[in-house]
C-alpha cells in the first residue's frame, strides 16, 4: 500500500485530484495539510483522512509518506516540492510544473539526487480517446502534424489567474498535447503573442517543428466566444478531430465516414471523471512507484514543454 499525503484541499484539488486518487485500491490517502482550517476539516472528514496538517513540514516529518500531491498555484512549487523530494517523497503536482524552466531543472536535479520520481498532471494525454488516437496513427507511420485549439472567453477578468500568463497556467494543457503527439522537442518555433480588447496577453499562436520532423499548431485564446478544447492529429493517410476528451473522428484512407470514438464507450462508462484523463494520470503515476519507473509525465519529461512555453512567449 502506497501512503500519500496532499498539500493543498482547493476547488480544483477537491474537485478533480480527490476523488480519483480515493478510487485507487492500492493507495492509502494517509495525511492532509492545508492552511485554511475549514477546508481542512471538510476534505479530511470526507476521505476519513486522520492525520491532519496547518504546516506540511511536520506532515512530511511525522506521516511517513511514500509520496505527496502539491496542488496549489505554480507560484509555491519551487520550496515546497525542494522540501518534499528532500524528505524522500515522491512527487505529484498540477500544472504547469514550475514558474520557469529553471526551477523546473533545479526540483529535476533535487529528485535525481534523492532518487524520488515525479509528476506533473498534464491529463489530456491520457484521456482514452487520446491514447486510442496516437494509437491508430502510430501504427500507420509517424504522427506529421497536430493542431491545438484551448478557447475560452475570459474578457470579464482584469488579467490572467494567479498572476501568471493564461499560457503557462492554462493554454500549456495544449502546448503539452500537441508535443506529446508530434514526438521530440522544438527545433523551430514562430510565436505571437496579443491583446484583444484586453489589456493583458490573452491570445497565444505558434507554428512549431519538432525535431522529428512533425509540425505543431497552437493556437490559445482567450477572448473567444466560449470554451473549445480541440485538437487535429494527422499521419499516413489518417487524420483524427478529437473534442477532447468527449469524442474524436477518425477518418481513413478516403473513406465516406468517419469512426467515431467516444471516451465513454472506450471506458464502458458515461461518467466524465471515467474518461477525462485525471484517473488515469493518478493511476501511471502510482503505477510507476511501484514499478520504480520514469513516469511519462516526468519533470524531465515535462521540460521540453516548459521551454516551448518560454519561446512562445518570447523569452
Amino acid at each position: 500500500m502506497i501512503k500519500v499525503g496532499f498539500i493543498g484541499a482547493g476547488p480544483r484539488a477537491r474537485a478533480a485530484h480527490y476523488p480519483a486518487v480515493a478510487r485507487l485500491e492500492n493507495v492509502q490517502l494517509a495525511a492532509i495539510c492545508d492552511l485554511d482550517a475549514k477546508r481542512l476539516t471538510e476534505t479530511a472528514d470526507t476521505y476519513y483522512v486522520e492525520r491532519r496538517y496547518s504546516d506540511y513540514r511536520a506532515m512530511l516529518d511525522e506521516a511517513g509518506l511514500d509520496a505527496v500531491y502539491v496542488i496549489m498555484p505554480p507560484q509555491f512549487h519551487l520550496p515546497i516540492v525542494l522540501d518534499c523530494l528532500n524528505a524522500g517523497a515522491h512527487v505529484f503536482v498540477e500544472k504547469p510544473p514550475a514558474m520557469s524552466s529553471g526551477d523546473l531543472e533545479i526540483m529535476i536535479d533535487a529528485a535525481d539526487r534523492n532518487r524520488r520520481l515525479t509528476a506533473a498532471c498534464f491529463q489530456r494525454r491520457y484521456a482514452p480517446v487520446a491514447q486510442e488516437v496516437r494509437k491508430m496513427i502510430l501504427a500507420r507511420g509517424p504522427i506529421t502534424l497536430c493542431t491545438g485549439q484551448f478557447h475560452k472567453n475570459t474578457l470579464d477578468l482584469s488579467g490572467p489567474l494567479y498572476g501568471v500568463s493564461s499560457l503557462l497556467d492554462d493554454i500549456i494543457h495544449a502546448v503539452d498535447f500537441v508535443r506529446y503527439m508530434c514526438g521530440g522537442e522544438a527545433s523551430e518555433v514562430h510565436a505571437f503573442q496579443d491583446r484583444f480588447f484586453a489589456d493583458w496577453k490573452n491570445c497565444y499562436n505558434a507554428l512549431v517543428r519538432f525535431d522529428t520532423g512533425a509540425v505543431g499548431i497552437v493556437s490559445g485564446n482567450r477572448a473567444a466566444g466560449g470554451r473549445v478544447l480541440r485538437f487535429d492529429v494527422h499521419g499516413n493517410g489518417i487524420s483524427a478531430y478529437i473534442a477532447m476528451p468527449e469524442s474524436a473522428q477518425v477518418w481513413v484512407d478516403r473513406q465516406r465516414e468517419p469512426l467515431v470514438l467516444t471516451g465513454a464507450d472506450l471506458v464502458g462508462s458515461t461518467n466524465e471523471e471515467d474518461y477525462e484523463g485525471t484517473l488515469a494520470v493518478h493511476r501511471h503515476f502510482v503505477d510507476c512507484i511501484e514499478k520504480n519507473q520514469e513516469p511519462q509525465i516526468s519533470f524531465q519529461q515535462c521540460l521540453g514543454t516548459m521551454r516551448l512555453v518560454e519561446q512562445m512567449e518570447g523569452q
